[in-house]
């Protein structure tokens, strides 16, 4: 049966009208073919008037279950299109007031396949296609509408993943001068060898830049949760510190909760704190209403549909932060030898 669902808050389900699109659907995509970033309609978000002084590349999580359909198709399934619209002005809310943001649509992979990528460990296995549209929608904002911008690249879920890849595969000098961070958050599959990829490195304060920004939320008795295992790196939003120093609710700025429009209905500080488990990879908390972060899909007591909104005004606030150490000079470390050859493709 077929059924659809926003990965992020699937405690609503989106209305039709939630977002307005500009332009009609068109014809469906095949899998076999490149998309054509220099066409606005398979981006979902391109500021008109890009008017501030940093960018946010923007890719969107898992956001529908569909038997029927591996890959997600915005010209001919409207609930998908909207679901991804929705899901951008939700997430993307905790930066638009002082980044213009870029968001791509992409041939994502459904979630249950995604899912069953993750526990066989075949990656980027089916993903591959979804993971090449960031590669290009990347190179084509990097080559025609970034003009020389600093940027925070910015994910959840599979979004995180293909960033993550992105990263792995395409970091070079000219691409690793201007990222302020890299939010990749609730990304599973982390567990690289960093010997492998010495570019990537972890963010180990709330001000470093040019670093990865990780978590994964989960309950302590979380059992069967397929993106944070032993060792996976991560970061604790409350007090930014990777070791298991808790982080008390009072450190916690604001959880906020949407309405069906994606408009935040509620804001609660000060509700949920935090203690990062380094060995187990995962963020620990105990929210006082854990039925609205949970899906049996994803495992019991995981929270990773949680991953930003219970954490949203830190995680706003950490971003300026991030930003104002790049713009006021604070020095990247020294990148080493990167062994990357140039795609002139697009």
């Amino acid at each position: 049966m077929k059924h659809f669902l926003l990965l992020l808050f699937l405690f609503f389900a989106p209305s039709v009208n939630a977002v307005s699109t500009a332009n009609p659907p068109s014809p469906t995509i095949l899998q076999t073919e490149q998309i054509n970033y220099a066409d606005q309609e398979n981006w979902a978000q391109i500021p008109p008037k890009p008017d501030k002084d940093v960018d946010v590349f923007y890719v969107y999580p898992t956001i529908y279950v569909d038997e029927d359909r591996p890959y997600m198709d915005w010209k001919t399934q409207d609930d998908q299109r909207l679901a991804a619209l929705l899901n951008i002005k939700m997430n993307t809310g905790t930066m638009k007031d002082f980044a213009n943001v870029y968001a791509p649509f992409y041939r994502q992979t459904e979630l249950t396949i995604a899912l069953k990528a993750l526990r066989e460990k075949n990656l980027p296995g089916p993903m591959q296609l979804s993971f090449d549209d960031i590669k290009n929608a990347f190179k084509y904002y990097l080559t025609y509408l970034n003009h020389g911008r600093p940027f925070i690249l910015f994910g959840h879920s599979q979004g995180a993943m293909a960033l993550f890849y992105l990263m792995q595969k395409e970091f070079n000098q000219s691409f690793a001068k201007n990222m302020v961070a890299a939010y990749l958050i609730g990304c599973p599959n982390m567990n690289i060898d960093l010997k492998k990829y010495p570019w990537l490195k972890f963010a180990q304060s709330e001000s470093d830049i040019g670093v990865i920004i990780t978590w994964n939320t989960q309950a302590n008795d979380a059992v069967d949760d397929l993106f944070a295992l032993p060792g996976t790196p991560g970061i604790n939003p409350l007090n930014w510190k990777t070791d298991k120093t808790t982080a008390a609710p009072d450190l916690n700025l604001g959880t906020v909760y949407f309405d069906d429009n994606g408009n935040i209905k509620e804001e609660i500080p000060h509700l949920i704190g935090a203690t990062l488990n380094p060995e187990k990879g995962a963020l620990i908390v105990s929210p006082p209403n854990p039925e609205q972060y949970e899906n049996e899909l994803l495992g019991k007591h995981v929270y990773h549909i949680g991953d930003i909104s219970i954490f949203y005004r830190n995680l706003e606030k950490n971003a300026q932060k991030r930003i104002d150490s790049f713009l006021n000079g604070q020095p990247l470390e020294p990148l080493p030898e990167i062994p990357f050859t140039e795609d002139k493709s697009l």
